[in-house]
C-alpha cells in the first residue's frame, strides 16, 4: 500500500508594510514646562485669582465706588436758570469792552492782569456762547433758532472791535443788548402752576457723568485688565478655533497675542481721548446733592454699587460701625439705638448725647440699610469701602513700581556681575 503525502499550501502573499505617517515632533520649551508645573499647583492658581481680583478692584475703583451716576436722564433747571439770568449782564460786559481801544483797556484793567485786548474779547465771547449753549442743551430744537441772532450780533461786535471800529462795535453791542432783553423775556422758565403765563418747558437730556470723568489712561488699563480677567476663555477659544489646537502654532502665537492685547488697550485709551474725553466733561460739583435739593429733576439714573466719592464726607455718620451690625442702627431722630453712643444723660454734668439726623441723598441706601456702609465710616463720615478701593490704587501702584524698579536694578547688576565675573 502506498500513501500520498499532503503538500502544505503555499502562504498567501502579504502586502508590503505601509510606511507610518510622519508625526510632528513637539518639544516642550521652558515656558511650557513652567505653565504645566504651575497649573498643577492649586494654591498658585488660587493666589493668581485673588491677585487678579485685587488689582481689578483698584483699576475699576471709579466704576465700583463713585458719587457720579453711570447714566442719568434729567433736567438741570438750575443750570438753565443761571445761564438765563446772567445772559444780560454778560452782554453788558461785552458792550463796555468793545467800546474801548486796546490802550484804554490796558490802562483800565485790574492790577496783575496780563490778558491782552484780543484775549479779553475772546473771554467775553466765550462767556456769552457758554450761556447760549447751556440754554440750547435744555430747550426743544424749535426754540434754538431764537438764540442765533444774539450770538451772531455778538460776533459782529467783536469783529468790529478787532479792526478798530469801536463806535460801530458799540452800536452792534447795543443791538445785542436788546436781543438779550428779548431772550430774557421769552425764554424764562414756565411755571407749572400758571400755565397761561408763558415761558418755556425744558426737555430732559441723557448724560454719562462717570464715564465722562475718566482719564484715557484709566480706560486703557481697564481694557487691559478685562483681557487679563477673561484670559482663560478667549485664550482657549483662540487656540482651538484659530490655531486648530496645534501646539507649535500656539507657541509661536504667544507674542502675537500679548502684542494684540497691549495694542487694543492702547487704542481704547486713545479712542476715548479723541472721541470721549474731548466730547464732554463732567462739571457738576455734586450730582447727589443737587438732585436731593431739587436743582436737578431726574427722570432716571443709575449709580454705582457704592454711591460715594472717595473724599465725600458726612458728619452725622463719623465713626459709624458697619451698617450690617446691630450697634450701627440709628433712629429717625438721629440717636444710636444701642451701644456706648446711644442716647443718654451724664449723671454728673447733665450732658445729653446730641442727635445727629441722617438724610440719605439720592442714589444712597436707606439710613439703616446693611449696604449703606459695609465697612463703616471714618472720622469724617467717609465710606470706608470707598476709601479702601480708591486707596488700593495708590498702594498697588507703588508696589508694582517698586517691584519693577527692583527688577531693573537686579537685572542690570546681575548682567554686569556675570560679564565681569566675581
Amino acid at each position: 500500500m502506498t500513501t500520498t503525502a499532503t503538500q502544505p499550501a503555499p502562504p498567501a502573499p502579504q502586502a508590503p508594510p505601509q510606511a507610518e505617517a510622519p508625526r510632528t515632533q513637539y518639544s516642550k520649551d521652558y515656558w511650557d514646562l513652567v505653565f504645566e508645573q504651575l497649573g498643577r499647583n492649586k494654591l498658585f492658581r488660587l493666589s493668581m485669582v485673588i491677585l487678579a481680583l485685587l488689582y481689578a478692584s483698584a483699576i475699576y475703583a471709579p466704576l465700583l465706588a463713585n458719587d457720579k451716576p453711570y447714566r442719568i436722564e434729567a433736567v438741570d433747571s438750575a443750570a438753565y436758570g443761571t445761564a438765563h439770568r446772567t445772559m444780560y449782564p454778560a452782554i453788558l460786559g461785552l458792550g463796555r469792552l468793545v467800546k474801548q481801544t486796546p490802550e484804554e483797556y490796558e490802562a483800565s484793567r485790574t492790577g496783575g492782569s496780563t490778558s491782552t485786548y484780543l484775549q479779553a474779547l475772546n473771554a467775553e465771547r466765550s462767556a456769552v456762547s457758554t450761556r447760549v449753549e447751556t440754554l440750547r442743551s435744555w430747550l426743544p430744537e424749535d426754540r434754538h433758532a431764537g438764540l442765533e441772532p444774539l450770538l451772531g450780533k455778538v460776533d459782529e461786535a467783536i469783529a468790529a472791535a478787532e479792526v478798530g471800529e469801536h463806535e460801530r462795535a458799540g452800536e452792534l453791542a447795543g443791538e445785542a443788548k436788546d436781543l438779550a432783553k428779548a431772550v430774557r423775556a421769552e425764554y424764562g422758565l414756565a411755571d407749572p402752576e400758571q400755565p397761561d403765563a408763558g415761558g418755556v418747558t425744558l426737555i430732559s437730556r441723557t448724560q454719562y457723568p462717570l464715564f465722562s470723568s475718566l482719564h484715557p489712561v484709566e480706560i486703557a488699563f481697564m481694557v487691559l485688565w478685562l483681557f487679563v480677567l477673561a484670559w482663560p476663555f478667549w485664550n482657549r477659544l483662540v487656540n482651538r478655533v484659530l490655531l486648530a489646537g496645534n501646539r507649535l502654532r500656539i507657541r509661536k502665537a504667544r507674542r502675537t497675542k500679548l502684542a494684540a492685547v497691549v495694542v487694543l488697550s492702547l487704542l481704547a485709551g486713545a479712542g476715548y481721548w479723541v472721541f470721549g474725553a474731548r466730547a464732554s466733561g463732567d462739571n457738576q460739583p455734586s450730582w447727589k446733592t443737587d438732585i436731593s435739593e431739587g436743582r436737578i429733576e431726574v427722570v432716571s439714573a443709575v449709580f454705582p454699587p457704592v454711591p460715594y466719592g472717595f473724599d465725600e464726607s458726612n458728619g452725622p455718620e463719623n465713626y459709624r460701625p458697619p451698617t450690617f451690625t446691630a450697634r450701627a442702627e440709628i433712629s429717625e431722630e438721629g440717636f444710636y439705638v444701642r451701644g456706648a453712643r446711644s442716647q443718654r444723660v451724664d449723671p454728673v454734668t447733665g450732658f445729653e448725647t446730641p442727635a445727629k439726623p441722617i438724610e440719605p441723598k439720592f442714589g444712597e441706601s436707606d439710613r439703616n440699610s446693611p449696604w449703606r456702609h459695609v465697612l463703616g465710616a471714618d472720622t469724617l463720615g467717609r465710606d470706608m469701602l470707598t476709601r479702601l478701593l480708591w486707596g488700593g490704587r495708590v498702594s498697588l501702584t507703588v508696589g508694582l513700581l517698586s517691584a519693577g524698579l527692583l527688577l531693573v536694578i537686579g537685572t542690570v547688576m546681575g548682567a554686569v556681575a556675570g560679564y565681569f565675573g566675581g
